[in-house]
């Protein structure tokens, strides 16, 4: 268990006490040593969720295979986002940097997915928390297309964003795909 101090700075410190076993240990002390805390972060403008990172190089894949892999393991229940780098790995060789991102109830299925779709050898993991802004989706109709449009609380602000995928599928031009996304972001769900 982390203090809230080491889990990142959070908490106010409220108490400390220690105490001495009676029983002798060679090379070692016998002390116990309790600190309480308070939360002090409580009316936050976002929330905190529970989130597994998965993380593992790979040197022996294409990147066509590895391109291809990529998209498997995005398109595993409970994922919640791949990213991959390029890094120079052992021996000086060209490797690739996954980061995933899963739902911690979706952990073993993830891994199983990531076994079967690289070449990697080992997956390092890590139980983290996460802030989450407030969001809500809404859907505009424009054109004869259905779009997604995402709103945002953030501290001060909401932020307004087309869902790419939607917005990639309904222009064939830069420009239309942009002039399209500057009149759905500022539609006020009208």
């Amino acid at each position: 268990y982390l203090s809230p101090i080491q889990a990142g700075g959070r908490g106010k410190l409220t108490g400390t006490g220690f105490g001495f076993g009676t029983k002798r240990f060679p090379g070692i002390s016998n002390v116990v040593r309790v600190l309480a805390f308070e939360d002090t972060d409580t009316d936050t403008p976002w929330d905190t969720d529970e989130i597994i990172e998965l993380a593992f190089e790979v040197d022996d894949e294409t990147p066509e295979e590895l391109a291809h892999s990529i998209e498997m393991i995005r398109g595993t229940s409970g994922v919640l986002d791949v990213t991959c780098m390029a890094v120079m790995g052992k021996k000086g060789r060209t490797s690739f940097s996954l980061r995933i991102l899963a739902r911690p109830e979706a952990e073993n299925h993830v891994i199983t997915s990531c076994f079967e779709q690289t070449t990697t050898l080992g997956i390092r993991r890590v139980r983290t928390e996460r802030a989450i802004l407030p969001r809500q989706e809404r859907e505009v109709h424009r054109d004869g297309l259905t779009l997604r449009i995402k709103t945002a609380e953030r501290p001060g602000d909401r932020t307004t964003k087309a869902e790419s995928d939607d917005i990639n599928q309904a222009r064939t031009t830069l420009a239309a795909r942009r002039r399209l996304r500057r009149e759905v972001e500022t539609d006020n769900g009208e």
